[in-house]
């Protein structure tokens, strides 16, 4: 970030994502206490910096007996699975967009399940996969963490506040409430209006039949994160008939293996108005 952040007593500094940049904080102490500070961001630049030897060769020895895993045959892209704010391969979206995989893994999390609805976080992390062979390790790039999958029932009335909030968590002009970037959804489509009032955002919202009933209860997929309310999405922790299933990776592991070629669907189901 430009700029330390003062909450408080407490300065909260950043140095960007992904090794972008070295972080430097210089503090100022008088009797104990800071009474100035300099913050720094001094660029990486990966192409003029070498590797450590030591440092590559110890990662070397790490991975040594994991590559049998990490080299195995996950399935075929059939072209780029590219995730918003990816690394590699093509330009990083925004996160204010839908992320191509992520609908790509919320059809597979949908599907797999049943449900009517699947949504995943926001996030924008993950290497690009391009179109080609793709191993367990590139998938677990896009899929890093251990998640189960959940299924439970909301009514379409908490959707709507669930994609209010995510609205929220995009374009909040406070950055401790900013968080995660756009939810991603299969099953059902919405347009929004970041310039309206809180809770006012939401314009439209439709399933892949065209209908909506605030009132109907709806069986939902979604992740550990989303299920426990993280990212700010409390409306999760008052769902219904709440059942935990496999992890997320192995999921969408399985089906690409008999799904290969995969490619992710078309986009459409997020709109921004305004």
């Amino acid at each position: 970030m430009g700029e330390a952040l003062r909450v408080g007593k407490t300065l909260i500094v950043q140095a960007g994502a992904h090794g972008s940049d070295l972080g430097r904080l210089d503090l100022v102490l008088e009797k104990g206490r800071i009474t100035d500070y300099r913050r720094t961001l001094i660029p990486l630049d990966h192409e003029r910096i070498p590797a450590d030897p030591g440092t590559e060769r110890l990662i070397r020895e790490l991975l040594e007996p994991h590559q049998q895993a990490l080299q195995e045959p996950v399935g075929v892209a059939g072209d780029w699975l590219v995730r918003a704010q990816t690394l590699a391969g093509q330009e990083a979206r925004k996160r204010d967009q839908e992320s191509p995989v992520d609908s790509l893994f919320a059809d597979i999390v949908r599907e797999e399940t049943r449900a009517d609805v699947a949504l995943l976080p926001g996030v924008g992390y993950g290497v690009a996969i391009p179109a080609g062979p793709i191993t367990a390790a590139q998938l677990r790039q896009l899929v890093p963490h251990d998640g189960k999958v959940f299924t439970m029932q909301l009514a379409g009335a908490q959707l709507r506040d669930i994609l209010e909030q995510s609205v929220e968590n995009t374009f909040s002009d406070d950055p401790a409430t900013k968080v995660g970037g756009m939810i991603q959804v299969a099953g059902i489509r919405f347009r929004f209006d970041p310039s309206r009032s809180h809770g006012r955002r939401v314009l439209e919202m439709a399933t892949l039949s065209g209908d909506w009933d605030h009132g109907r209860k709806y069986l939902v997929a979604t992740n550990s994160l989303l299920a426990q309310g993280g990212h700010n999405y409390r409306e999760f922790l008052r769902a219904e008939n709440v059942k935990q299933g496999q992890a997320q990776y192995e999921m969408v592991k399985r089906w690409i293996k008999e799904h290969s070629p995969v490619m992710t669907p078309p986009p459409g189901r997020i709109r921004r108005v305004g």
